[in-house]
């Protein structure tokens, strides 16, 4: 998968294994990241850690950002502030920005995040208010992937400020066909440092008119390619999940080995898209078919965490039955 011979890919694996486990791990065992709906995950031990792996990444895309930008609506404004009550005080990080610029959400920020006039700016362009909620209440999640559009003086002229700049991530609103965006405004000041100060959700269709409007506003070149990393952000987020807004895990089952996925007669058959993979949710399914015409299930690739195919970890790391995110 990463051009490494088979024994420095499982070593590379297990290096990659270890720093997740211990980077995702709070002191008392439990883990830091959880499905979109706070759910305990689907996934297997060993596939919760793998998703999460820089290999897995540059294979299948970031799924874990797809699982954070995938969002179930449904939060009440009380909901809301509960989720921001937990992040007051926080030093949240956005990974877009190369130095990892960090801000916090204090008692001021939270009360205008969700504040009415902050959800009448949603709610004008066309949102309601248990959108406008459900994304105040990941903004954590938002500011980690945001990408800075503008970087401006106060327009008050207030010299205590030191900066205005605005962010903007995408995501995905289950029932809703097209992205959506969220402006995210950073207020920087001498003795505060950054703090994230309101949220407001735009549609697809007016965004890119808002964005050039945003870009003019900015005193430096910092919106320089932002279309082109929200678009790709947007194709790494995967349509394809479970209930818990994960990336589904499917199974295929073969009579031959193999490494690789291909045009196969599966896609001819199904009169399916070129690049078209036919597989199963169904654990069972992938089986019978073996079952059926012959060969044995140990050739079918259905779960890495099946001791079985505990020789595949990093080597075969493509085979584990995880559907792409694009």
């Amino acid at each position: 998968m990463n051009g490494a011979e088979p024994i420095e890919g499982r070593l590379v694996a297990a290096r990659e294994h270890e720093a997740v486990v211990a980077r995702y791990t709070n002191a008392d065992g439990s883990r830091m990241a959880k499905p979109p709906n706070g759910e305990p995950s689907n996934f297997t031990e060993r596939q919760w850690v793998q998703v999460r792996t820089p290999s897995f990444k540059r294979w299948f895309d970031d799924c874990e950002a797809a699982a954070e930008l995938n969002v179930l609506i449904g939060l009440s404004l009380e909901e809301a502030r509960e989720k921001l009550k937990a992040l007051s005080g926080k030093f949240l990080v956005n990974l877009a920005t190369a130095t990892g610029m960090k801000a916090q959400i204090n008692t001021v920020q939270r009360n205008k995040i969700v504040s009415a006039s902050a959800f009448r700016k949603s709610k004008n362009n066309g949102f309601t208010a248990n959108e406008h909620n459900t994304a105040a209440s990941m903004i954590d999640k938002l500011w980690k992937h945001a990408e800075q559009v503008s970087d401006a003086q106060d327009k008050n002229g207030d010299v205590n400020i030191k900066s205005i700049k605005r962010f903007v991530s995408p995501l995905l609103f289950t029932g809703r066909d097209v992205p959506v965006y969220a402006w995210l405004t950073i207020k920087e000041t001498e003795r505060d440092g950054s703090r994230i100060y309101s949220i407001e959700l735009e549609k697809f269709e007016t965004f890119e008119g808002r964005l050039k409007e945003q870009s003019a506003l900015s005193s430096s070149s910092v919106s320089s390619g932002v279309a082109a990393k929200l678009e790709q952000k947007l194709n790494n987020i995967s349509k394809v999940v479970d209930a818990n807004g994960e990336p589904l895990v499917v199974y295929y089952g073969s009579t031959q080995w193999f490494q690789v996925f291909n045009n196969s007669e599966d896609r001819r058959l199904f009169k399916a898209p070129d690049g078209t993979i036919v597989a199963s949710d169904n654990r069972e399914i992938a089986v019978s078919f073996v079952n059926y015409y012959g060969g044995r299930a140990d050739n079918v690739i259905l779960d890495e965490d099946d001791p079985r195919h505990e020789r595949l970890f990093g080597e075969l790391i493509a085979k584990v039955g995880f559907i792409r995110c694009s």
